[in-house]
């Protein structure tokens, strides 16, 4: 398989992909996903060169960038 699509709709995947998609999920608070948090997080700060706290958020930069925003104001915008 060649042919990358970066777009919505129905893509090819290649059959790993297919088979992890497969597997069970697990709960983000579960100790599964405690020890994956904290491999990412050691991972990505030693490939970063950085000892800077890390922080996943599970939005868009837009949306970051708007909570960020958010919390610094007091009143309603």
């Amino acid at each position: 398989m060649q042919l990358k699509l970066f777009t919505v709709g129905p893509v090819a995947c290649y059959p790993q992909v297919l088979e992890e998609m497969g597997r069970q999920m697990f709960s983000h608070r579960s100790k599964d996903y405690i020890d994956l948090h904290k491999d990412l997080t050691f991972l990505l700060k030693e490939f970063l060169e950085t000892e800077s706290e890390i922080f996943f958020f599970p939005s868009s930069g837009t949306g970051f960038m708007e909570a960020s925003v958010r919390n610094c104001v007091e009143r309603k915008m």
